[in-house]
Order: structure tokens, then sequence, then C-alpha cells
């Protein structure tokens, strides 16, 4: 069933074991055959699921002709499920117009790189513009380092100043120098603005680790106790299964992963790469399992 992100957040509040807190798992999808194999391992689980497409697929994919297959998928399945439109910067208002003619049912606001009154003033409109169509809208103060989207390797300290500057007021700089979104401003820019989620800079960036990143599981703690919407935490691929545990134990209730689907589908394509086979369709049946089992993977780590 097709909800908006509101209602899937709701079962991370008691979807773990014992009722525990849990998280959602939002998977970012660059084909058809990816939101099939996607769905098929939360159906399998029984798990609510978040399918995103990136602002910066949009139009490589031609999601736009996509959407209304990827929306019945969705709108069939058998567990609840949010079409989320993920990153969309300030000069990409017509996309969100657009996912919102195509019936996502949330759209994602990034205005972390621009000025805090800035960021503040489109988040708003693009909430306006969403809710008055039921559809959950998503905001991001902070400064998340890496290139969304791009599955290549960043560095543990890519969150640095120079990931977002410390110029997008919102963030604070701490003693190790790396912008961090500080937790006062969380909560006055929820307030604002009016989004039901926001994504925080902790430590993470987009893409794949080269050593492991320093997740600020303490600051995770003292923005939840400040912020009245959930958490989302993006650049989940490479972040130690402990630290994601933890990080949803302090708060995090949405979790962005997409760059470890990349390396799966590249592993795939090159363990069947012979020279002698024309075996296409075999191809995209190893890569739906491959999928499968990695979204099986995050999605019960997720649940805890």
């Amino acid at each position: 069933m097709l909800v908006p992100l509101t209602e899937v957040l709701k079962h991370a509040e008691t979807g773990g074991p014992g009722n525990t807190p849990s998280a959602i798992a939002s998977l970012n999808i660059v084909d058809f055959d990816m939101v099939r194999a996607l769905l098929a391992a939360a159906e399998e689980l029984r798990s609510p699921v978040i399918i995103s497409v990136a602002t910066r697929h949009w139009k490589q994919i031609d999601a736009p002709a996509l959407a209304p297959s990827i929306r019945e998928l969705c709108r069939s399945s058998a567990v609840p499920v949010t079409l989320h439109l993920d990153h969309a910067s300030k000069s990409q208002i017509d996309i969100i117009e657009a996912a919102l003619e195509a019936g996502f049912t949330s759209v994602m606001i990034d205005g972390s790189k621009e000025e805090y009154d800035e960021n503040l003033r489109i988040t708003r409109e693009v909430t306006a513009m969403a809710h008055a169509r039921g559809v959950s809208v998503e905001g991001e103060l902070g400064a998340v380092g890496g290139e969304e989207g791009v599955a290549d390797y960043v560095d543990a300290d890519s969150t640095g100043p120079e990931a977002g500057g410390t110029a997008a007021a919102g963030i604070s700089t701490e003693d190790d120098g790396a912008p961090y979104t500080d937790p006062v401003k969380a909560r006055e820019f929820v307030e604002a603005s009016r989004v039901d989620a926001l994504a925080v800079a902790v430590g993470t960036a987009h893409g794949l680790y080269k050593s492991e990143p320093n997740i600020r599981l303490d600051l995770i703690s003292r923005i939840a106790e400040n912020c009245p919407v959930p958490l989302v935490m993006h650049g989940a691929s490479g972040i130690p299964s402990e630290t994601i545990r933890a990080s949803i134990a302090r708060g995090i209730r949405k979790i962005n992963y997409f760059s470890g689907f990349m390396v799966r589908a590249m592993e795939t394509v090159r363990e069947s790469s012979r020279p002698d086979s024309n075996d296409y369709l075999g191809l995209r049946e190893r890569l739906m399992a491959a999928w499968q089992d990695e979204a099986k993977t995050q999605i019960t780590l997720y649940r805890g």
C-alpha cells in the first residue's frame, strides 16, 4: 500500500524487537527491476519500506516515464510503502512539482548548502506545496559530505567545512573542526518549516568510506531531545552495524542507503562477465537476487 512518509515512520517507533524503536530503510533505486527486488525483500520480511528516487538520477532514468509503473508496484505492495523524492535542491523545485504530479507521497527539499534563512524559506515553500496534497516533506540542516547518488569512495573526514561550509547557518563547528547540525537550530528549523522529518549532519557522508567515519552518537541524542520530528541519516553504506544500531537507539528513524546496492550490482556484473555468454535475462535475475539480498540485510539491521 502506498502511504505518506509520516505514516510509514510511525512504524519506526515500535518496529524493533519487543516493540523497541527502529528505523525505516529508505532505498534509492535506478531502474524498475531494482524496485521489484527491494519490494520483494520488504514483503518477505513484512517490513514497511521507502522507495526513493534521487533527483540526480531523475533524467538519467527517465523518472517521469517510469514513475507510473513504480507507483503501481508500491501501491499494490503487501506492506506500507512510501514513494520518496530524494535531495531536491533550490534549483530543482520543478522536479518536486513533477514528483507531486506523478503521485510521490514524500519529497525532500535539501537547502542545507544555503544560508539558514534561505534554507528555511525554500523549505517552508515546499512544505506548503506538498502538505496541500497530503504529501510529506523531509528537510535538511547541516553539511553531509560526499556526492549524493554517486557510489564513489569518500574520506571519512569529508564532512569537514568544505562539504558544506559553516556559512550555512544551523551548523555548529565542534572540537574536531567538522560542521554538524546544531540541536537548538534544528528545533527552531523544524517548528518554523513544519517539515515531517529532518536529515542531520552527525559525521556521515554520501558514498563509500575509505576509512571508518566518526559518527557523533552524542550529538544524535542531543538533536533527538530537541527535535519534534523523526531524524534521518544519509550516507549509511559502510557504517559498521553496531554504529547503525547505536544511532537508532539514540533517535535515528529513517536511514538512506544506495552505494551498497551499486557495489553489489557491479560485483554481480563482473562475476557474470563471460565472453561466450549472451544470457542477459539471467544477468537481470542475478542482479535482482543480489539487490533483494542486500535490501534484506539492511532492513533487518535497521529493525534491530
